[in-house]
């Protein structure tokens, strides 16, 4: 509990613990801190698969006709694809969430809202 972000990996050199706008500042949970660098970790992944998508947009031809800049494409794609697609990032969603978040405990909310499991590690899910 004394190291920065209670030991979570994640130091550089030469900056160390670089926390310029006190995200792990001293005083704040460990929950906190899992869900700070949960949302770092996932806001990453998605950042870096939707980089890819674009590239690939560019590059190569779309399975349904569809033409023009990538950012254009999303309003072509057909209905059921689409929502093939919302059904695709909602499943993953829910399975992130039952594998790293605490049920929900409804007669308490309090102390199950915004809640990591113990053993869980930001951003393992497991594959």
């Amino acid at each position: 509990e004394d190291l920065p972000c209670f030991g979570l990996p994640g130091a550089l050199v030469p900056t160390r613990y670089f926390d310029p706008l006190g995200f792990a500042r001293r005083g704040i949970s460990l929950n906190e801190v899992k869900r700070n660098r949960e949302a770092e970790v996932m806001h990453g992944r998605v950042a870096m698969v939707a980089t890819v998508g674009y590239i690939a947009a560019e590059a190569f031809p779309s399975p349904f006709g569809i033409t023009g800049p990538a950012n254009d494409q999303l309003q072509q794609v057909p209905l059921p694809a689409f929502a093939l697609l919302t059904v695709a990032i909602a499943a993953a969603e829910l399975k992130r969430a039952t594998i790293g978040w605490v049920e929900p405990d409804f007669g308490n909310w309090s102390k199950t809202l915004w809640k990591l499991r113990d053993s869980y590690y930001p951003g393992d899910l497991g594959f």
